[in-house]
């Protein structure tokens, strides 16, 4: 946990171990459901903090040749900057945008696990 909060990694896989057979770890005692829960839940929420903070700090800000890659609810689509972070635009029928478009982008919000942005 330490780590996570001094590096701050923006992408992370929580995944509670299990043991597998035929591995050296199939013999190990194991913690317990509980406290694997707890150490996970702990892990995802801190994740969740790290993430929300990084798409705050990019509210006001222009992100410049950002990927339109796939079709969201209604008439938004999904895009991805040059550092991979999703950010969602509304109404994309109205400003022209579609799937393998490269458009300029105002960051307007954020959603903890995305941004909203407007087209330029």
């Amino acid at each position: 946990m330490a780590l996570l909060r001094e590096t701050r990694p923006e992408k992370l896989n929580v995944t509670r171990f299990s043991k597998r057979p035929g591995t050296d770890a199939a013999e190990m005692k194991g913690l317990g459901g509980t406290i694997k829960k707890e150490r996970s839940k702990a892990m995802s929420d801190l994740k969740l903090d790290i993430v929300g903070e990084a798409y705050e700090e990019m509210v006001g800000e222009v992100r410049e040749d950002v990927l339109v890659v796939e079709d969201g609810t209604a008439d938004s689509v999904k895009c991805r900057d040059g550092a991979y972070r999703q950010i969602i635009v509304q109404n994309a029928d109205d400003h022209g945008i579609e799937i393998g478009d490269f458009v300029d982008l105002e960051i307007t919000g954020q959603n903890t696990v995305y941004a909203f942005g407007e087209p330029l």
